[in-house]
């Protein structure tokens, strides 16, 4: 889910189980379509994230510190939906997706966090897509 705030103990708990990497302005984290590898959580910099095939679907937007990327996919085990490319230099943690789930089935109040960050994106994505307006056809 990208580009969520999350509480600090999901953060944490992230950092601990995770890898620092760093990413410099226009790498690609992944591409939609991509296998999933993990979830990341980014610390510093910026990341964009956008859909190419289909704005109408899904609106580029840029997120910054405290955003975990990848989310959807990671959980699901399907190709991720969207493009992440760093737009300024970043620091993340790295979560490989085995983690992540043995992470949130030990632990259910992270799994809980998670449902929520889940269900605030699914908002975001609904209130986007109806504040669009709609084509007409001529008759």
């Amino acid at each position: 889910m990208p580009g969520l705030r999350v509480l600090p103990e999901l953060k944490d708990r992230l950092a601990e189980v995770g890898v620092v990497v760093v990413k410099r302005k226009g790498r690609t984290l992944f591409r939609v379509g991509d296998e999933v590898t993990g979830v990341f959580l980014l610390q510093e910099g910026e990341v964009q994230l956008g859909n190419a095939c289909d704005e109408r679907v899904y609106g580029s937007r840029v997120v910054s510190a405290g955003a975990v990327i990848g989310l959807p996919a990671t959980l699901s085990g399907l190709p991720y939906s969207l493009t992440a490319q760093v737009t300024r230099d970043a620091q993340l943690v790295f979560v490989p997706r085995a983690v992540m789930v043995r992470l949130l089935k030990d632990d259910p109040d992270l799994s809980l966090e998670v449902m929520r960050l889940l269900s605030e994106e699914i908002n975001i994505m609904r209130a986007a897509k109806l504040a669009k307006p709609r084509e007409t056809s001529a008759s």
